[in-house]
């Protein structure tokens, strides 16, 4: 007979099929060991260049940059940011997630070096080329040529004649004269060649400020050696400089071997401006007076030595040098001085 268990008897509990539920404690400790693994292999791999194969960013950036051309300079200003590469993320094994932050790097500029020896284009200037002034052309002998600014009661309009005929002078594109424009010291001897047919009194001088081809250079060598014009000190010409009167009357003065009156200083009291003719002159302008080549417009009186000589004036004392050699013939005006011994 088989006996029941009594009802107040405890019943046996039956053997739990399942695991204990993790507590606290355990899942702070799985955490900790989880970091401490992932932060291990996180050190690890960074120290083993670039996580084996992988490029770090470092190398990225050195090997994406072109490589500049030999002698090509780049403007200093120019940067070249790398380009950022993410860091791989390491993934634990499965269980309970362990997110770890990544690094984050911010991209190092690289500055080019500042370009050196940078040659800078050099443009060739271009020189100005200055045309020498327009000089006087000469008129067939013979050939009587109506200048455009000679009017027929101009006061030396006899004596430009008297020198165009002869082919001693000139005038200037478009039927000019140009009376009244200044002669330098150049044109003066060219103007003053053809009258003087003596041998050299001196030798021919070189002087530094007159080259060779230099369009007056015969004609300045001429006057220099026949004693009509003389140099400065230091054997220059000084070509250009426009010639004062006294200069021209003395140096034809000096062409004709004109000699000195007695009395130099009574034969000057027939200038009303005499005290301004220069010492060294003196005798040279009383020769020249008392041979009748002195032209003074509009005073006859009146000598002007130092005033700067026209073409017009030199044309009128140029032929007064003629006639007194004898190779033309007087002319009647009132502007040439009647000199006295």
């Amino acid at each position: 007979m088989t006996t029941s268990p009594s009802p107040d008897s405890p019943r046996p509990q039956p053997q739990s099929s399942r695991r204990r539920d993790l507590g606290l404690d355990d899942f702070i400790g799985i955490l900790v060991a989880f970091s401490t693994i992932g932060a291990i292999l996180f050190w690890v791999l960074g120290r083993n260049e670039g996580f084996k194969g992988f490029p770090t960013l470092t190398g990225i950036v050195q090997s994406s940059q072109p490589a500049e051309p030999a002698g090509v300079a780049l403007p200093s200003s120019r940067i070249l940011p790398a380009q950022p590469v993410p860091l791989a993320t390491v993934t634990p094994t499965p269980g309970a997630p362990v997110p770890i932050a990544p690094i984050k790097q911010s991209p190092t500029p690289i500055p080019l070096p500042s370009p050196k020896g940078r040659v800078a284009r050099v443009i060739p200037a271009i020189p100005v080329i200055v045309p020498p002034p327009p000089r006087p052309r000469t008129a067939p002998v013979g050939k009587s040529v109506k200048f455009v600014d000679v009017p027929d009661k101009f006061w030396a309009k006899p004596f430009i004649e008297s020198l165009q005929t002869r082919g001693l002078i000139g005038g200037f594109p478009g039927g000019y004269f140009k009376p009244n424009q200044p002669v330098t010291r150049a044109e003066f001897a060219s103007m003053t060649q053809a009258i003087f047919d003596q041998n050299p009194v001196r030798e021919a001088v070189e002087y530094k400020d007159v080259p060779s081809d230099f369009w007056a250079a015969g004609a300045i060598e001429k006057a220099s050696r026949i004693g009509v014009l003389k140099g400065y000190p230091g054997n220059t010409f000084r070509a250009k400089q426009q010639i004062p009167k006294v200069q021209a009357i003395v140096a034809l003065a000096n062409g004709l071997g004109l000699k000195p009156p007695a009395a130099p200083g009574k034969t000057l009291q027939v200038y009303k401006d005499a005290n301004q003719i220069p010492a060294y002159a003196k005798n040279a302008v009383a020769a020249a007076t008392v041979a009748g080549l002195v032209v003074n417009h509009p005073d006859a009186a009146v000598l002007n030595p130092n005033k700067i000589v026209t073409r017009a004036e030199v044309a009128a004392l140029i032929h007064q040098a003629l006639v007194k050699k004898g190779k033309a013939e007087k002319i009647n005006s009132k502007f040439i001085v009647q000199g006295k011994k």
